[in-house]
Parts: C-alpha cells; sequence; structure tokens
C-alpha cells in the first residue's frame, strides 16, 4: 500500500472532554479559565492491579470471552479464585485462569478479550493539562474545556467504540512513544504499565505487541503501519496513522510525535479521522527578530527554514489567531500540506526585502 500524504488542520476552538467518574466534587465553573496543574474536580480511581488476554490464554474468539467468564462485574475476588475456565475434550480437560491477586473484577473491556482485576477505589484529584476555559459541565459525564490543538489526519480505525472505551464521544490520555517511536517493537521495550496513556508505537504494529500493550492497561494503541491481515484478526481498538504494510515513517510525523510526547491527545471516536494533539499557549517574548512570522494570517506566504523542512514555501491555509499558540499549516503548489513551527518560517515578502 502506498503511503498516505500527510494531512495536518489547526482547531482554535477544539472541545476537549474530561469524564466525570463516580461521585465528583467540583472545583470550577463555566467560564472559568484554567492552565496545566489548575484543579478541575476529586474522583474515585481504581488502580489496575491484573489483566488477562482470554483469547490469548484459552484459545477462544473475543467474542465469546462472555461465555467462559465465571465472574460478574464489581464482584470482590481473593487470589486464587477461578475468573475463566475452558472445557475440552468433553470435559476430560480444562484451561483455566485464576487470579493472582485480590481485587474487584472489571468486564468493562470484555468485549475485547480482557478481564481487569482492580483495587478498591481512591481519592484523586484530576487537574487540567491545557490552558482553556470551562465550556460545559455535564453532571456525572464530563467536564469539556475549549482549547487549542493540532489534528493530523489517520488512514484507518478499528472498533474505538468497544465496551470500555472512554465515553462522551472521545478517547484520550497522555502520548508516550516507545523507544524513539521510529523502529519495530517488541514487548521487552514496553514499560509495566500504561494507564491513562495513548501509546504511539512506531512505524509498524506488531499484533503481539498490540496485545501486550493492551494488557498494561493503555487507553489506545496508535502506530504508522500495520499488516492488513492482522488488522482484520483484531478486536482491539486501534489506530493506524500511514497505512497497511510495513511502511516508512516520515520524519515530519517521527518529529512532531517526539516533541507532542508527554502532550494529551483525543482522538475522536465518530465522524472525524484526525488525532488531535492538545497545545500549549506560550508567550513568544524570546523571538524578537522581526522577520520572523508573527500574528500570521490564512493566505500568507512562508519559507520554512527549519533543518527538516528547510526550503518548503507555500501558502498558510490554517492557522490559530489565538496568541502563542507554535503550529501553522501550510500548503504548496503541487497541494503538499506540512506543519510548521511559527517560530522558523518566515513570510516571502518579508524575506526578499532583507
Amino acid at each position: 500500500m502506498n503511503r498516505k500524504e500527510t494531512i495536518w488542520k489547526i482547531e482554535s476552538k477544539f472541545d476537549y472532554r474530561i469524564p466525570l467518574r463516580g461521585n465528583n466534587r467540583l472545583y470550577v465553573e463555566v467560564g472559568d479559565n484554567v492552565a496545566p496543574g489548575s484543579k478541575l474536580f476529586n474522583a474515585e480511581h481504581k488502580k489496575l492491579m491484573e489483566t488477562y488476554h482470554l483469547p490469548s490464554l484459552l484459545g477462544i474468539k473475543a467474542d465469546n470471552v462472555k461465555d467462559y467468564v465465571g465472574r460478574i462485574n464489581g464482584e470482590y475476588i481473593s487470589k486464587g479464585d477461578l475468573i475463566a475456565e475452558r472445557l475440552m475434550s468433553g470435559g476430560l480437560a480444562s484451561k483455566r485462569v485464576i487470579s493472582g491477586s485480590d481485587g474487584i473484577v472489571s468486564l468493562t473491556r470484555v468485549g475485547s478479550g480482557y478481564v481487569d482485576i482492580l483495587s478498591e477505589s481512591e481519592d484523586k484529584e484530576v487537574t487540567s493539562p491545557v490552558n482553556g476555559t470551562v465550556s460545559e459541565i455535564s453532571l456525572n459525564n464530563y467536564i469539556s474545556l475549549s482549547t487549542s490543538a493540532v489534528g493530523l489526519e489517520y488512514e484507518v480505525s478499528k472498533n474505538l467504540e468497544k465496551p470500555g472505551s472512554p465515553l462522551n464521544g472521545q478517547i484520550q490520555g497522555e502520548l508516550e512513544l516507545i523507544g524513539n517511536g521510529d523502529s519495530v517493537y517488541t514487548e521487552k521495550d514496553l514499560n509495566s504499565n500504561y494507564s491513562d496513556k495513548i501509546v504511539f508505537a512506531g512505524r509498524y504494529l506488531p499484533l503481539d505487541l498490540l496485545i501486550k500493550l493492551y494488557e498494561r492497561d493503555c487507553s489506545l494503541v496508535l502506530a504508522y503501519s500495520l499488516d492488513y491481515l492482522d488488522y482484520k484478526k483484531t478486536d482491539m481498538p486501534v489506530v493506524i496513522l500511514g497505512g497497511f504494510g510495513q511502511l516508512s515513517l516520515p520524519k515530519e510525523i517521527l518529529k512532531f510525535f517526539q516533541k507532542a510526547a508527554g502532550k494529551h491527545v483525543v482522538i475522536p471516536t465518530e465522524e472525524d479521522s484526525h488525532v488531535y494533539f492538545l497545545l500549549d499557549r506560550k508567550q513568544k517574548g524570546h523571538i524578537n527578530r522581526e522577520w520572523f512570522a508573527s500574528g500570521i494570517e490564512r493566505g500568507a506566504f512562508v519559507r520554512a527554514l527549519e533543518p527538516s523542512s528547510f526550503g518548503f514555501t507555500g501558502e498558510v491555509v490554517s492557522v490559530d489567531p489565538e496568541e502563542g499558540v507554535d503550529y501553522i499549516v501550510a500548503k504548496d503548489l503541487k497541494g503538499k500540506s506540512m506543519l510548521l513551527d511559527q517560530d522558523t518560517v518566515v513570510e516571502i515578502n518579508k524575506l526578499e526585502k532583507l
């Protein structure tokens, strides 16, 4: 499969929804401005103790997992208790999955083949990861922040609305890369836990790595490419940026992901094929040279000076009008679009006067 063109866009008023779970104590109201670290609410939180991928352990299909689970959602079990069993040879033999710890059974991800064991509830303070304005509070559902984001169009996704995915039409989390994000990775490259993380798994995603990432409680897996047969086979949520096969990863995407590591990422689950990276609004007082673009407008022509995109010339087609947003999107005469840092471009007409 040929590599798709990279398409970016900028949203100046992106609707970022933070789920409310359990009994919440709110610290904000609609209209409040928030910054990174601002307290939003307190929530009940359960830690992941263990997880079991029953299709791998019992040799069954994910669609049939419920038929083999002997527990109910929310049930407390002890170490050594039976979780699931598959009888074979007319009942003369069986495969069993036994709990390795005390905890609460969660079947929210059973549609993807996973049974989780959670801790008892703890109180957790939830803070804002970005600058923004509280635009809506839907009690027992979400708090909505209006903020800025860069959107990267992806090629294909699967099962983004599987049971266990966050509510309110969005999957979200902090972006984490495996390694530098530029290779093909195996289980030995993984961390022990990816709770609340959206993981970029590199230029090519092996199916066994996808399984191991969800065993480590990640919110979603992104990769640049995936084998088509693996895509058809899996029941797990996944987003593929480039396409099927083993594709090379464009340098501009790799560099952006490396720069965005640790930032919050949002993927809508319906009618929007973009991965959104939430932006920090930063004051740019350190940029004093008058020939660098500032207050740049759509329709302006710019030239890139950064080494990875040096010489790229195009018309600005997307820009955030708010102060402090780093990125613009420009398109050249051949229709190729590129995401550029405003600090490293010059408007062509100004450059020609130097």
